[in-house]
């Protein structure tokens, strides 16, 4: 019997725009890989699946997705004049006197 629970799940997950194929394949997966606790202890509801197929569906959308990057290109720096250097090189160009001399 599908409870009211398992209806709306079911429609939450198509509303995923989640490929058939791949919903009936991970459902599989989910009853093959779950281990009772004891005898009374089973899959009952599809609301337990529906956390199963959102898992399975947003690691498969990552995974195709480019990791973002924050790390750029290491770059040397240029050799550039120190501020005073450039002050000094400055005043000797335009004949202005810098510094003690």
């Amino acid at each position: 019997m599908l409870t009211p629970k398992d209806s709306a799940a079911i429609e939450r997950i198509l509303k995923e725009r989640i490929p058939l194929e791949d919903i009936l394949v991970w459902i599989d997966e989910v009853f093959d890989q779950y281990q009772p606790k004891h005898r009374a202890d089973s899959i009952k509801s599809f609301v337990y699946l529906e956390s199963a197929i959102l898992d399975r569906w947003h690691a498969q959308q990552h995974q195709h997705q480019p990791l973002k990057n924050n790390v750029s290109e290491f770059k040397p720096k240029q050799h550039r004049q120190s501020n005073l250097d450039a002050l000094a090189q400055y005043a000797k160009e335009n004949g202005i006197k810098f510094g003690g001399g």
